[in-house]
């Protein structure tokens, strides 16, 4: 093939391109495109599941490059690569983004590291072990070839579409399993749900077999709460009454603004903020008349009725006559860390009943 077609065929590859020289290899775009989704995604795994079985204590879980564990730095211990590029990341006031997670920060190796040495909590959404680490030998090469400028092999695009594949229908098992909450019934059973089921205004009831929501909401009710409970595909254990203080469980909470109100988001998120890391996420609705909180069951009543507790109060207390129709969900959500989200995000609305592409593999 001449330079001239090698040039031909590269613009009409990747058009963003075209102009750069020296020129890029064909699909290299594409091949950036592809990590940068699988190792996004594979974060979030770790983070939610990693969340699901420890609590507040998952960081404590992840490894950092060496094969330790992210430790809490003191006087006389140096701190983790993460931190300090967390750390280096913050001196940069005029040019702040929103990653704080230790996860933002670790190397791609250290993330493997960590989905192996818990690899029970990530194998409903991954091949064999033995796919899964031939596959990644590769692809850490490939991700090393880009990061790193080289020009890589032709199929390098080829084989990270492969893993992507491999994984895709385990990224829509993780995401769907986050929004198939199901009822904490009967709620006297668990202190969480039973503590706010006054502010719940169609509280699951019996009926017939079965039991449905209905009910009638007094009618000076201005916020709805609702409590359920999230179960990790990887937990095998009978499920229990009560869920409080038990691995692999997270309370659903949503706080609803109702009789046509809204709510101050940023108002809410300043109150709040003390209480965040008792959450999963914080979930934002893009209408500004909702909120949702996923909490890790682990953590206890006493913790989860205080911090639910205290998010009743701020969305009270931030409530609006009406939703704000100025109110830039995506603005404020980029103001806040990863852990919160809007709801036009998967991992926010897509349910078991909603089979799709996850990966663009």
């Amino acid at each position: 093939m001449t330079d001239t077609k090698r040039t031909r065929r590269r613009n009409q590859a990747d058009p963003l391109t075209k102009d750069i020289w020296p020129p890029m290899p064909v699909g290299r775009l594409a091949c950036y495109t592809k990590l940068w989704q699988l190792e996004l995604w594979l974060r979030e795994i770790v983070y939610v599941e990693l969340n699901a079985r420890y609590g507040s204590a998952w960081v404590d879980r992840i490894d950092v490059q060496s094969g330790k564990r992210v430790q809490k730095p003191s006087k006389k211990r140096s701190q983790s690569p993460a931190a300090r590029s967390i750390q280096a990341d913050s001196r940069l006031t005029h040019m702040p983004t929103r990653e704080r997670s230790p996860l933002s920060y670790n190397t791609f190796d250290a993330l493997l590291k960590t989905i192996g040495k818990h690899r029970r909590l990530f194998a409903p959404y991954l091949p064999a072990r033995s796919i899964w680490d031939a596959r990644l030998e590769e692809v850490r090469q490939i991700r090393n070839r880009v990061a790193h400028f080289r020009n890589g092999h032709p199929s390098d695009l080829q084989r990270v579409n492969q893993v992507l594949d491999d994984i895709d229908k385990g990224v829509w098992t993780f995401v769907s399993s986050y929004n198939d909450a199901q009822p904490i019934y009967p709620a006297h059973r668990d202190a969480v749900a039973k503590h706010f089921i006054t502010l719940d205004p169609f509280p699951w009831s019996a009926a017939g077999d079965g039991i449905a929501r209905f009910g009638i909401a007094p009618p000076d009710m201005r916020l709805g709460v609702t409590i359920e409970a999230l179960r990790r595909p990887w937990l095998l254990a009978k499920q229990t009454r009560p869920i409080a203080g038990k691995y692999g469980y997270l309370y659903d909470v949503r706080i609803t603004a109702r009789q046509g109100r809204g709510f101050d988001y940023r108002r809410f998120l300043e109150a709040t903020k003390r209480y965040h890391a008792l959450c999963c996420h914080i979930i934002l609705d893009r209408m500004g008349n909702g909120i949702r909180l996923t909490m890790p069951a682990i953590t206890g009543a006493a913790q989860i009725v205080d911090g639910i507790g205290r998010f009743v109060m701020a969305a009270e207390h931030a409530m609006l006559p009406s939703p704000r129709n100025d109110q830039d969900v995506q603005s404020i959500i980029g103001d806040w860390p990863e852990y919160v989200l809007g709801s036009d995000n998967p991992i926010a609305f897509l349910s078991p009943d909603m089979p799709s592409r996850m990966t663009g593999g």
